[in-house]
């Protein structure tokens, strides 16, 4: 199966913007989790404030959809 599927649900919008709901896992950190979905630490905090605190297995956050995941120098927005 796809592995960066684990614990992810289909992605939805909210405020314009799209994100996935995702099921922490075992011993999973910001790090593992910014690495899986290719998303700055930053941006997941962002879009769920006090998790800069520690994650809990089973915890749902929202993880914001990667759009510019090829151009990460790029920091003009093209809408």
């Amino acid at each position: 199966g796809t592995r960066e599927a684990t614990g992810a649900s289909l992605p939805f919008k909210e405020n314009g913007k799209t994100y996935y709901l995702y099921t922490v896992q075992k011993s999973e950190g910001l790090y593992a989790i910014s690495q899986r979905f290719s998303v700055p630490q930053s941006l997941i905090i962002e879009a769920n404030p006090g998790v800069e605190q520690g994650l809990k297995l089973g915890q749902q956050i929202k993880v914001p959809q990667n759009s510019h995941a090829t151009n990460k120098k790029n920091t003009k927005a093209i809408n």
